[in-house]
């Protein structure tokens, strides 16, 4: 219980709330300018978080001043970290000068004004690698219309395929980014400077688990730690080990037990994201969840390369416009990527679009003419990596079909079909 003393002074304190207002009008964010608004609550001293600056005691010492001399304080500029604490935007000094003049009494309640964000718009906590602050952001229509409002599951194929949905990445929950091959192809032109393709490999594992940090909220899985003994998922390669990738991606599934599934569009632009496309469809298909698909990079007709773009729109299409701090954390984590030094050719749209999974004819290629990676003049065809999905399919339904055990059942199929290649 609070002392008569500390009751006393607590009574003494004035306040001026237009003071909070002349603060938001005047030295707020020029972002938050009809964005947000201001309500007024007494909340115990203890339950307010300064921010992270300099303090300077002078400042500190004058409106301790301002209370001795029952002079009006402006309200503590608030808002409500969600754990029924309260970040404080404005008045890190006030808070230090009421904390000496309740005599380090947190339980005393004082005066905040709590910045309150309209409709579309929302307060999250980002850190800037020295320092965190709230930042008011936009709210993405997608997390309420895509139902990404729990866990997420993104599936990639390479380490920096993430960066093409940065901006929703940094907006969901409780996403889970798996990727899905070591991003190490076996053409030495991709890894000859790192002077072996298994040290390329864990370059790139490194630069993953970087780019992570960068978003604080995701974790990350490789599927090549859950690969079976005598198999490896290789950057390019991934349509030759279906099968037990399946059963890999399946057990992290069953582990995490996602809401949603993110994977990249079938569009031909790399075999590995066609590779993850079909493993969406058949996650589909066995847990029955909800898949999304993103555009990453295709051929055009017209022999143009096109990035983060559907290949075909079909009216369902949901975007995500980023904000200045998603695009400045989408850079941070591209920078993370120093393996790659053409990952900005493909991501640099302020605008991330995701819809429903479309229904795939995956026996045929994704669109008549070659396919980007056959321009690229790689030693594959569309050809090839169709019929592989067609061969898991096969397996997968047999499986199914005669309740094998999916593991052994799978893994003794995809032997064979490693073998006949």
């Amino acid at each position: 219980m609070q002392s008569a003393a500390v009751s006393i002074l607590a009574k003494k304190i004035r306040y001026s709330e237009q003071m909070a207002y002349n603060w938001l009008w005047q030295s707020a964010p020029c972002f938050w300018t009809g964005r947000v608004d201001l309500q007024f609550h007494d909340v115990p001293l203890s339950s307010l978080k300064p921010s992270e600056c300099w303090i300077d005691r002078a400042m500190v010492a004058t409106h301790l001043h301002t209370l001795r001399n029952r002079r009006a304080l402006a309200p503590l500029v608030a808002c409500n970290d969600g754990s029924g604490s309260w970040y404080i935007h404005d008045g890190n000094h006030r808070y230090y000068a009421l904390h000496e003049f309740l005599a380090g009494n947190d339980e005393t309640h004082v005066r905040v004004a709590r910045v309150v964000p309209r409709a579309g718009f929302r307060f999250v906590y980002r850190w800037f690698g020295t320092y965190g602050t709230y930042l008011l952001e936009q709210s993405a229509p997608l997390l309420r219309e895509a139902a990404f409002l729990r866990r997420t599951f993104v599936l990639v194929a390479h380490q920096d395929d993430e960066t093409g949905c940065a901006g929703l990445l940094q907006r969901l929950i409780d996403p889970i980014v798996v990727f899905a091959t070591d991003g190490a192809p076996a053409d030495a032109y991709f890894w000859k400077r790192f002077d072996t393709r298994a040290h390329y490999a864990a370059v790139r594992r490194t630069e993953a688990e970087a780019a992570a940090i960068k978003l604080r909220t995701s974790r990350v899985e490789f599927l090549n730690d859950y690969a079976p003994a005598g198999f490896q998922f290789h950057d390019q390669e991934l349509y030759r080990m279906l099968p037990v990738a399946f059963n890999a991606v399946c057990g992290l599934v069953s582990h995490y037990r996602p809401d949603t599934i993110l994977v990249p569009a079938y569009e031909g632009g790399h075999p590995d994201h066609d590779a993850c496309s079909f493993l969406g469809t058949l996650l589909r298909r066995r847990f029955g969840l909800t898949v999304w698909e993103m555009p990453l990079y295709h051929r055009s007709q017209a022999g143009e390369l096109r990035c983060q773009q559907f290949l075909h729109s079909n009216g369902t299409e949901l975007p995500v416009i980023l904000t200045n701090t998603e695009n400045q954390v989408r850079e941070m984590m591209i920078a993370t990527y120093t393996s790659q030094n053409d990952v900005r050719d493909f991501v640099s749209s302020d605008v991330e679009l995701f819809r429903p999974q479309v229904e795939y004819d995956y026996s045929a290629p994704p669109h008549p003419g070659p396919v980007n990676y056959e321009c690229w003049k790689w030693p594959i065809t569309v050809n090839e990596v169709c019929r592989a999905f067609e061969n898991c399919t096969r397996i997968v339904e047999n499986a199914e079909r005669n309740c094998y055990t999916p593991y052994s059942a799978l893994e003794q199929e995809q032997s064979k079909v490693s073998a006949g290649a």
